[in-house]
C-alpha cells in the first residue's frame, strides 16, 4: 500500500530471501495413481516449469546460491529486488545468501523433489526469511 500511496518503492531496510519449488518434476510418474493429473487449471495450456526460484530483497550487493538435487548456481546481485532461477532436479532444494564470505540466510525447501511421487501434486511450496 505504501508504494501505491507514495508513488515510489519503499526502501529495503533488511535482507530477505524467498525460495519456491515443487515436490515433483513435470514429467514425474505417480506410483499410486493410475490417472494422470492435469495441470491445466483455469483453462491454462502451459505446463508447469521445472524451475526453482529465489526472490531476493537486498540492502546492498550480495551473493545468492540456489541448489537443486546437488547442483548449485551462485548469482552476484545488486541491492534491490531480484529473481533468480535454476532447473528443478530430484533431491533437496536450498538457498543461501552471503555477503563478504559471511552466510546471512539459509533456507531449505519443505519437500524433497522426486520423479516418482505416490500421487500427483503440481503445487509450489515456498519458504522465506
Amino acid at each position: 500500500a505504501d508504494w501505491f500511496r507514495a508513488g515510489s518503492a519503499p526502501a529495503i531496510t533488511s535482507d530477505h530471501l524467498y525460495l519456491t519449488s515443487r515436490a515433483m518434476t513435470s514429467t514425474a510418474k505417480a506410483t499410486q495413481q493410475s490417472t494422470t493429473l492435469s495441470y491445466k487449471l483455469g483453462g491454462m495450456n502451459t505446463p508447469p516449469q521445472d524451475t526453482v526460484e529465489g526472490l531476493v530483497f537486498l540492502t546492498s550487493p550480495a551473493d545468492v546460491t540456489l541448489t537443486s538435487g546437488g547442483t548449485s548456481s551462485t548469482f552476484s546481485l545488486k541491492a534491490g529486488i531480484s529473481a533468480v532461477n535454476i532447473p528443478l532436479r530430484t533431491g533437496s532444494v536450498s538457498a543461501s545468501l552471503s555477503r563478504a564470505s559471511a552466510n546471512l540466510l539459509s533456507l531449505t525447501a519443505p519437500r524433497t523433489v522426486t520423479s516418482a511421487p505416490a500421487t500427483y501434486d503440481f503445487q509450489y511450496f515456498a519458504v522465506g526469511q
